[in-house]
């Protein structure tokens, strides 16, 4: 079978029960944002150096092809994910925070390459995020928590994006809000 079939030439795609939809829908919009995002933590994995970032990822990504699927009707296959679901992310948030210094001031993106790739793909669930809020209407009830694992998630990407800095020996790139163009 060929990856390619022609049927989106027009602008239109095949979602969960096989009815065409326009690629500018609320929903394609969504499910892209959500791939996105799965391929920015897989990005992340090639370049983090650290054992426990990439078991929470390897965690997060089969939740988010879950959320994924969940959303295109596919109700019996997958699992839904649920309340405890957010709590692993919030719990991973308080563990990790407690290895780092407390922060004081806003931090840059950067660091080391698995640390900025945390940032960016924390910059890309935040706009999945608003995505899924500016289509509230197409999430069904079955998928309430999308948000709250959307909103803990972006959380829990930046807390990591600092642990992979201190891990690698760097420190927090401070924003300096007197910085001025030399």
């Amino acid at each position: 079978m060929a990856i390619y079939t022609r049927t989106g030439d027009i602008g239109t795609t095949s979602v969960g029960s096989f009815k065409r939809r326009s690629k500018a829908d609320g929903l394609v919009k969504i499910l892209g944002d959500l791939d996105e995002l799965n391929s920015s933590l897989g990005l992340v994995l090639s370049y983090s150096k650290t054992t426990r970032t990439a078991k929470i990822l390897k965690t997060v990504q089969n939740s988010i092809f879950n959320l994924g699927a969940k959303l295109t009707g596919h109700q019996k296959n997958f699992r839904k994910l649920e309340h405890p679901d957010v709590g692993f992310l919030e719990r991973e948030i308080d563990k990790i925070e407690r290895e780092l210094k407390p922060l004081r001031n806003f931090i840059l993106p950067g660091g080391s390459k698995g640390s900025a790739h945390l940032h960016l793909a924390r910059s890309v669930c935040r706009r999945a995020e608003r995505t899924v809020a500016e289509n509230r209407k197409l999430v069904t009830e079955d998928n309430r928590i999308l948000l709250p694992y959307l909103n803990r998630l972006a959380d829990l990407l930046f807390v990591l994006a600092r642990f992979e800095n201190q891990r690698a020996g760097l420190k927090d790139r401070l924003w300096n809000k007197e910085f001025k163009t030399p």
